[in-house]
C-alpha cells in the first residue's frame, strides 16, 4: 500500500511541474532564431502565441515580422500569423504581431515579467496583439497613444533629423513599413482602439488575470495541508 508520505510528495511534485508549466506562457523561448537570411526563407507559425528571442538581434526578428507580414498580405516567409491573416479576411484587421526589445519592454512595464518569464537582457520579444499597443499590455491605451504621438511631434520636426526616434513598433510603426507615425499607423491604432474587446494574452487569445505560478503552488500546498493536519489532529 502506497503511504500517505509518497502520496504528499507526489502531489507535491504534480503541482510544482503544473507551476513550471504555467510559467512559461510563451510559444517560443529560445536564445537564437535562424529563418534564413534576412530575408527569411523559411517560416515559423505563431498564431496568437507570444516569443522571447535572446541572442538572435533586434533587427533580425523585426525584419522576419516584415517580411512575412507583406505590406499586410501575410504573404512571406519570416515570423509568420495565421490568426492575424484570418483576421484580416473577416474583416477585422485589428491584431497583429508586434516587437520590443527587451529593454523597451523593461521601461515601459513596472512588472519585469513576460509571459511568466523573466526578463534579462533579451534581444527581441514579439507578442500576438493589437495594433497600437506600443508597450505590450494586451491592450490599446492612452500610453500607447502618448508613444506614437511623442514620436509624431519629434520626427514631424525636421530641423535636426538626428533628434527622430526609430522607426520601430515601440514608436508606431505598426505596419513595418519604416515610417513610424504615420497616418496609416494613427489609423491602425485608432481601429485597434475603437474595436478591441478583450486583453490579448499572447499566449493563446484573450483571456481573464490568472494567479502567478507561485500562487498555484502556495494554494496547493495549502489544500494539501489542510488534510495533512486533519488527517493528524
Amino acid at each position: 500500500m502506497i503511504s500517505r508520505r509518497v502520496l504528499f510528495l507526489t502531489a507535491m511534485c504534480v503541482a510544482l511541474m503544473s507551476a513550471t508549466a504555467l510559467a512559461t506562457g510563451l510559444g517560443l523561448l529560445t536564445n537564437n532564431l535562424n529563418l534564413g537570411g534576412p530575408p527569411a526563407t523559411a517560416t515559423l507559425e505563431v498564431n496568437d502565441l507570444s516569443g522571447v528571442i535572446r541572442v538572435t538581434p533586434y533587427a533580425t526578428i523585426e525584419d522576419y515580422i516584415t517580411t512575412s507580414f507583406a505590406g499586410g498580405l501575410w504573404s512571406g516567409f519570416g515570423i509568420h500569423s495565421n490568426t492575424a491573416l484570418n483576421d484580416l479576411i473577416l474583416g477585422d484587421a485589428n491584431e497583429m504581431v508586434g516587437i520590443l526589445s527587451g529593454a523597451d519592454y523593461s521601461a515601459l512595464n513596472v512588472n519585469p515579467m513576460f509571459g511568466y518569464t523573466v526578463l534579462g537582457t533579451e534581444a527581441a520579444l514579439f507578442k500576438y496583439t493589437y495594433f497600437g499597443d506600443s508597450d505590450f499590455t494586451g491592450w490599446v491605451d492612452g500610453t500607447d497613444y502618448s508613444l506614437i504621438d511623442f514620436a509624431w511631434s519629434v520626427n514631424v520636426d525636421n530641423t535636426d533629423p538626428g533628434d527622430d526616434v526609430p522607426n520601430e513598433w515601440v514608436w508606431g510603426d505598426y505596419d513595418y513599413d519604416n515610417s513610424a507615425a504615420s497616418s496609416i499607423d494613427y489609423s491602425l491604432i485608432d481601429n485597434a482602439f475603437n474595436t478591441q474587446v478583450v486583453v490579448l494574452s499572447g499566449s493563446g487569445g484573450g483571456v481573464n488575470p490568472v494567479p502567478e505560478p507561485s500562487t498555484i503552488v502556495l494554494l496547493v500546498l495549502s489544500f494539501l495541508s489542510f488534510f495533512v493536519f486533519r488527517r493528524f489532529k
